[in-house]
């Protein structure tokens, strides 16, 4: 028996085009009833598009607050369709200035982006881009009270692309070798798992494969990261936070948080080089303070020499099992 004809006129499935048109029709609707109720917070102006760049200064911030003030591009990556601009640091790439689901300006960490947290914030949902005049002044956590404080001084001012170009043309080249030192009365540095991780000497730029397989320099958090000489498992990199971390490469995955066995709390250097702060170390119980250990730039000679001074790799090892000797309880 042969199959019925479809009735012409119906779709199988649901229709694109009548879907976008009915996903269109409830935010209209909705900005509508929002409109009506005053709680309708507007996102861009037709007429006056979000700069293609900012700029935060005006105020002196402490901690890891000080790493926001700067230039800032425009983000579209981070943005929805239509709405907020959202603005990624030029220097530090894991910082942003963005709105929040309840329409304030936010100072935030890339992983914090859509949440209410940050440590910076604007709370003025009639600012509509951060460069818009605005009555309320910016607030910062200040790191000794760890409370919020106001900074009545600090503004956004709309700026240029080819000032932030000029502002890269200014910082020092990426450094191919950097070495992590401390005095000579340092304490040996303990990680989380009580052994001594031997983080201190020197690191060379980190390569990775890329789509291609060809080797590239190695970018983590959209900076430089640098791998130690002797031993390849450790590494310095940009943390989540903003700062530098030392980690061990089995966590390199896994470094949503902070973390790793080294910090340094310094989100206003481009590299770790570049910083007066002194790291912090993780003893396997709590941060201690190193203030004698530094990151500084090295030379080549340097790496070539350390690794011309390691033995050489045996070319057969043998594997042997213990005897164990079980005594009856």
């Amino acid at each position: 028996m042969a199959p019925k004809p479809k009735p012409v006129g119906i779709t199988i499935g649901p229709n694109k085009t009548q879907m976008l048109a009915l996903g269109e029709a409830v935010a209209d609707r909705m900005r509508r009833e929002q409109q009506a109720e005053g709680t309708y917070i507007p996102t861009q102006d037709p007429e006056k598009p979000p700069p293609a760049a900012i700029r935060l200064e005006g105020a002196t911030l402490g901690g890891m607050c000080a790493g926001f003030l700067g230039y800032y591009e425009r983000c579209m990556a981070r943005e929805v369709s239509g709405g907020a601009p959202c603005y990624r640091h030029s220097a530090n790439p894991v910082l942003y200035l963005a709105r929040d689901p309840e329409g304030h300006w936010r100072g935030q960490l890339q992983g914090k982006l859509g949440e209410l947290s940050s440590l910076l914030k604007l709370v003025d949902r009639d600012c509509l881009y951060p460069t818009s005049k605005s009555d309320a002044p910016w607030q910062w956590v200040d790191p000794d009270t760890r409370d919020w404080q106001e900074a009545w001084t600090l503004k956004v001012r709309e700026a240029e692309i080819a000032e932030i170009e000029a502002e890269r043309e200014q910082r020092k080249p990426v450094p191919t070798v950097i070495a992590l030192e401390a005095g000579a009365a340092s304490v040996p540095l303990v990680g989380s798992s009580g052994l001594t991780p031997g983080y201190e000497g020197l690191y060379r730029r980190g390569k990775q494969r890329n789509e291609k397989g060809l080797e590239e320099d190695a970018v983590h958090n959209g900076s430089a990261c640098w791998r130690h000489v002797s031993n390849p498992m450790l590494w310095i990199a940009r943390g989540p936070d903003g700062g530098w971390i030392g980690v061990d490469d089995l966590l390199w995955e896994a470094k949503g948080s902070p973390g790793g066995v080294l910090r340094l709390r310094d989100a206003v250097c481009a590299h770790p080089t570049d910083s007066s702060a002194g790291w912090i170390a993780h003893d396997g119980a709590r941060w201690v303070e190193r203030p004698a250990l530094r990151c500084r730039r090295a030379d080549e000679t340097e790496a070539a020499a350390e690794e011309a001074a390691l033995p050489a790799a045996p070319r057969l090892i043998s594997v042997e099992l213990a005897q164990i000797s079980v005594k009856p309880l």
